[in-house]
């Protein structure tokens, strides 16, 4: 036996870069998510029929409201950095309230039903829209992340079909407790149309109403700031329901909000670097694909074919002239609902400490059903359905046949 001692036992330590940075990284993998085809198609999809349902507003109430729906995308411009990338999408989100202060009495300006008619026919269209195309990247943006696996084409239809009015409830819920609110308003400024003593009576109960600055301020704040982590939060949580997206998106705000503040500036410059690559990508290729047609077509034949003229121009051609510019926009959508969902995965993993890896997946494979136990009654059952044992047929030998001497009892005798 030897009596050199044994080498110490080293233990070897893994780095899991994944949750060692706290989530961060999964916001750096949003980029190239956001750039797939099956994220671009359906949030390029969104803006098309978001600024269709805008321009139906204002044709059925004879109101066009210039927001950003009704105007469609802005243009591109990098310098302007407020107005695209990650900020712009969340600046455009509040877009058809922005207004609103510019139509108080201060200024001369009044309300009108059909203003307030087409801001919400549009409004609430964008909701519907994008509750289902924002989830359908969510859900898609929190699998991959979240777990770095794909999920199944019919696994998402299912939870975004499921929770689609969950999508809805989470940002139509503080709106209609806002819209609740000021119906109160609006009742006593009705009674000031009663004459003299309706003015007195309105102008006296309007002191007390001012109480509601605070809650719907607060109401407001709410869900402005908590808006880019509501979709993300019925996507990722179990049963989530509206009610649990709103509450989230605002308690991880206000526990974290330097956090927040570092994942939202990040975000916006990854989305600027991603959507300039994108467009001037998009814009070059385009080039070189319309320069090549051209020159196999011919100098000369380009006027006859309508290539020069707006008139004449054929539809591929108008795609491809505008591929760059609405691609562009689709990607800061896109990419506004996967960084969204990277940055709810961080400030969950902050606040409640849970790792970026939980996120509520269905199951694809149905569950087997255990074997029935068996119990007494079951064995005694068993055993009488049983088959007997069969008895030896007279074709079979006795001793006797076979030449053995009998046996019996006094033999020995």
């Amino acid at each position: 036996m030897s009596d050199r001692p044994e080498p110490p036992v080293v233990p070897v330590v893994k780095v899991d870069w994944y949750r060692s940075l706290t989530g961060w990284y999964p916001l750096a993998r949003s980029l190239p998510l956001a750039w797939r085809s099956t994220w671009l198609i359906p949030a390029l999809v969104g803006v098309l029929l978001t600024n269709q349902a805008w321009e139906l507003g204002g044709q059925l109430f004879s109101e066009p409201v210039a927001y950003w729906g009704s105007i469609g995308p802005q243009d591109f411009d990098v310098r302007n950095t407020l107005n695209t990338g990650y900020l712009g999408v969340w600046r455009q989100w509040l877009t058809p309230f922005s207004n609103v202060m510019g139509t108080g009495a201060y200024n001369g300006g009044t309300w009108s039903w059909t203003k307030a008619a087409t801001i919400s026919f549009g409004s609430i269209c964008s909701l519907l829209i994008w509750s289902a195309i924002g989830g359908w990247i969510a859900r898609r943006s929190v699998v991959e992340l979240g777990t770095r696996s794909t999920e199944e084409w019919g696994a998402t239809w299912k939870v975004v079909r499921s929770r689609w009015i969950s999508f809805t409830l989470a940002l139509l819920s503080p709106l209609f407790i806002i819209l609740t609110l000021l119906s109160g308003v609006w009742v006593i400024g009705a009674i000031a149309k009663l004459g003299t003593i309706g003015a007195t009576i309105s102008a006296i109960l309007m002191i007390p109403a001012l109480l509601l600055l605070f809650p719907i301020t607060r109401v407001a704040m709410n869900w402005a700031l908590g808006l880019p982590l509501l979709f993300s939060a019925v996507a990722t949580e179990k049963k989530a329901d509206g009610f649990e997206g709103f509450s989230r998106g605002f308690a991880y705000i206000s526990q974290a909000p330097v956090p927040m503040l570092i994942a939202v500036a990040i975000a916006h410059i990854i989305s600027l670097v991603g959507e300039t690559a994108l467009y001037y990508g998009i814009a070059t290729t385009w080039s070189f694909i319309a320069g090549t047609y051209v020159w196999g077509a011919g100098t000369a034949n380009t006027e006859s074919l309508g290539l020069l003229t707006s008139e004449k121009m054929p539809i591929w051609m108008i795609a491809g002239n505008n591929a760059a510019f609405y691609l562009s926009r689709a990607f800061c959508f896109s990419f506004f609902f996967t960084a969204s969902t990277a940055i709810y995965l961080i400030m969950r993993n902050t606040v409640d400490q849970t790792d970026i890896d939980e996120v509520d997946l269905l199951e694809t494979v149905p569950p087997q059903e255990l074997p029935e136990a068996k119990t007494s009654e079951t064995k005694t059952a068993e055993s009488k359905t049983a088959d007997p044992k069969p008895a030896p047929t007279t074709s079979e030998s006795s001793p006797a046949q076979e030449g053995n001497p009998p046996t019996s009892t006094d033999a020995s005798t």
